[in-house]
């Protein structure tokens, strides 16, 4: 599923970003890794409160751009994403739920450089990707099938 779409910008646990890197490098690319020393206790702190849904989680991920969220289920961030309107599970099978930004859904993408320098990140990372015209397509046909 993540490999349909190189453009996403994926959010994930450390342990999980390690593997990311090795079945979609050069093509995907991760928000974290396990690589916490190379990101540095700042980062890695807003990566936790993420995880654990600490106030201005949201923000966190809209000021890197994340459209794309990868989780166990019963990870508490999948909970609040369960229940939050911005955000719609797009495969499940039990290990893992991904998660994908309505925005994204909908073709729409916010340019990175708008929302931050990028500063203490790796610039491959944070730097700004055109959206995927295909799956606007796609996602404007299914929305004309069924209603």
């Amino acid at each position: 599923m993540l490999r349909q779409d190189p453009s996403a910008r994926i959010f994930t646990h450390d342990e999980w970003g390690d593997y990311l890197i090795f079945s979609l490098y050069p093509k995907g690319r991760v928000f974290v890794d396990g690589r916490s020393d190379y990101y540095g206790d700042d980062f890695e702190t807003k990566c936790l409160d993420v995880l654990s849904v600490k106030a201005d989680w949201e923000a966190t991920l809209g000021r890197f751009g994340v459209d794309t969220i990868l989780l166990p289920p019963d990870t508490p961030l999948a909970g609040a994403l369960k229940e939050n309107s911005r955000w719609h599970s797009i495969y499940n099978d039990g290990v893992a739920v991904i998660y994908r930004s309505t925005r994204k859904i909908a073709g729409k993408t916010t340019p990175v450089a708008l929302l931050d320098s990028g500063a203490g990140r790796d610039r491959e990372v944070t730097k700004t990707t055109a959206s995927d015209r295909a799956i606007t397509r796609k996602f404007k046909d299914f929305r004309s099938e069924t209603q």
